[in-house]
């Protein structure tokens, strides 16, 4: 198996009773096996191989933008700002609002309250 495929398995155990297509993943799980890669090596083959799943799974345009967005999520989900500089050395991942900006929770909740008062009607 893949590093990839091996990470979301062990990520998928607690959903094994749920309804979820044979071969995919939820966001949890894959916030769960990002966050337990603290390795540049295997970051590296985990990167590799969702960009492979993601060609072969649900072909689009870019996919290596959609892994290091989806990689970048994770930042926001209290990943140490070690490991997101690992994840930014291995892929150049970026948060989808912050970017690879180091921000504290407290920035990420009032940039969050902002954004969400903005889109009030």
């Amino acid at each position: 198996m893949s590093v990839f495929r091996d990470y979301i398995t062990e990520a998928m155990k607690p959903y094994q009773d749920e309804q979820i297509p044979e071969g995919d993943f939820t966001i949890g799980a894959l916030v769960h096996a990002v966050m337990a890669i603290h390795d540049e090596e295997i970051a590296r083959a985990f990167y590799k191989g969702h960009v492979l799943w993601l060609r072969n799974s649900y072909p689009q345009p870019d996919p290596e933008a959609t892994v290091r967005s989806n990689i970048g999520w994770c930042f926001g989900e209290g990943m140490p700002s070690k490991d997101k500089a690992m994840w930014i050395r291995v892929c150049n991942a970026s948060h989808p609002v912050f970017g690879q900006a180091d921000i504290t929770d407290e920035e990420a909740f009032r940039a969050g309250t902002t954004l969400a008062q903005r889109e009030q009607p």
